[in-house]
């Protein structure tokens, strides 16, 4: 069975106004094409620039750990079940030093033996937002005892920001990028 067709098409960089190479530019960060996430969104450089900017500082100037980080948006990809983003943080993940046992045990929940004590509760962190909207008493007691303010708060923005995108291409059916692993494998 083949995937539907994207409901808002990639913009050809070709034929691209200013406003919208310069997004896609930023998107493709010396890559030799333009991910489809960039080429989506350049369809609202209004609304994608600012939220670029807020992507970038979670990814590149955020005070989390990187393998923290892609902990929390791996999970959240998986609750989404946003292919397109699983896609993508599987080998961010892995340059943050997740080994492929952690991005299964990502995928398989809080429970997972796959995942140290920590990595379970980020897991089960990034859960608690997408059921029900904010970090239990525990949790936060526990995040606590190593993140300071600036990191508590990155991890809800963390989780909103890849859960919101989810969202959007979900919607939109943007398919992984060729040769991004799928939903739930490494």
């Amino acid at each position: 069975m083949s995937a539907a067709p994207q409901k808002i098409p990639l913009v050809d960089p070709s034929e691209a106004t200013d406003a919208q190479r310069e997004l896609m530019d930023l998107g493709r960060a010396g890559r030799p094409y333009v991910p489809k996430v960039y080429a989506t969104l350049a369809n609202h450089t209004a609304l994608a620039t600012p939220w670029m900017r807020f992507g970038t500082a979670i990814l590149y100037t955020g005070t989390l750990p990187g393998r923290d980080r892609e902990t929390l948006i791996l999970r959240a990809a998986h609750n989404c079940r946003a292919d397109y983003e699983w896609g993508q943080h599987v080998g961010w993940g892995r340059r943050e030093g997740l080994t492929d046992d952690e991005l299964t045990g990502i995928g398989e929940g809080a429970g997972s033996d796959k995942l140290d004590a920590w990595g379970r509760l980020l897991v089960r962190a990034a859960d608690e937002l997408f059921a029900g909207a904010r970090l239990e008493d525990a949790t936060w007691a526990a995040l606590a005892e190593r993140y300071d303010p600036q990191q508590l708060i990155e991890v809800c923005f963390t989780v909103g920001q890849y859960t919101m995108l989810a969202y959007a291409l979900n919607s939109i059916g943007v398919t992984p990028e060729d040769g991004a692993p799928a939903l739930g494998r490494t």
